[in-house]
């Protein structure tokens, strides 16, 4: 996997984290949707060999139709290597929205700092990279989904320094646009699952101090490599900013 040393920590710590969970013979799922075809996959190799086609149905029917947060976080450090290593392999906002459905702000503190170190890793993995195996956007709109808040990771991405952050930053402004300016919403179809978090986001957007942030970054720094695509981002507020309240 081509990544940082970041990221690599945090993978291994939720596999360490993660270890006192084992692997339940015959994880029972609804006999409807889960054959047992598909339940010898999740027992047909050890966890860190399992592969995105071994875990791929698991990971969309995990607790509705499929086993318990036991079972979840037993595989989950497995789920979120593959998902950081395989482009386009699931839909991270599913995948990663499954840690709202196990209530994972209840758990021990260790875990949840575990889930966050991952979380912020990838996060400024994949901004800074120009074709990320995740798009920002959805990376955003998955921990929304999992009821994480974001205000750190947009507050990462707006003080980056990067020219391809900015460029992933504006593309996300043009992209979100229409919906803000039509219905103070964003368009990606899951972010309505988690109305907080697109409040946050649009808050964030339309933020006068957002702005400013970023327009005194650009002017302390206009010869960087990053002040043409810094300057993009913010020519993308300043248009949220004009539309009707």
């Amino acid at each position: 996997m081509e990544t940082d040393k970041s990221l690599l920590e945090a993978i291994e710590k939720l596999y360490k984290v993660f270890s006192r969970y084992p692997l339940r013979k015959h994880v029972e799922g609804c006999p409807c949707c889960v054959g047992n075809d598909n339940k010898r996959m999740l027992e047909s190799k050890p966890l860190r060999e399992l592969t995105s086609a071994d875990l791929g149905r698991y990971s969309f029917k995990a607790m509705t139709t499929w086993g318990d947060k036991d079972d979840f976080r037993h595989f989950l450090p497995r789920i979120f290597e593959l998902l950081v290593s395989e482009r386009g392999i699931w839909d991270t906002e599913i995948v990663v929205g499954k840690l709202g459905l196990a209530e994972w702000q209840q758990w021990s503190e260790a875990e949840k700092s575990a889930v966050r170190e991952y979380f912020r890793a990838n996060w400024n993995w994949l901004i800074g990279r120009p074709r990320p195996l995740i798009e920002p956007d959805s990376w955003l709109c998955g921990m929304n989904r999992a009821g994480e808040d974001l205000g750190v990771y947009l507050d990462d991405w707006a003080s980056a320094c990067n020219s391809i952050a900015y460029e992933h930053l504006a593309k996300f402004i043009e992209h979100h646009t229409p919906a803000f300016i039509k219905r103070h919403s964003l368009n990606n179809g899951f972010w309505p699952d988690s109305p907080q978090g697109v409040k946050q986001v649009c808050e964030w957007l339309a933020s006068e101090q957002t702005r400013e942030n970023l327009e005194q970054l650009y002017f302390e720094n206009e010869s960087a490599d990053y002040a043409a695509s810094l300057a993009s981002a913010i020519d993308g507020l300043q248009l949220v900013a004009r539309a009707p309240e």
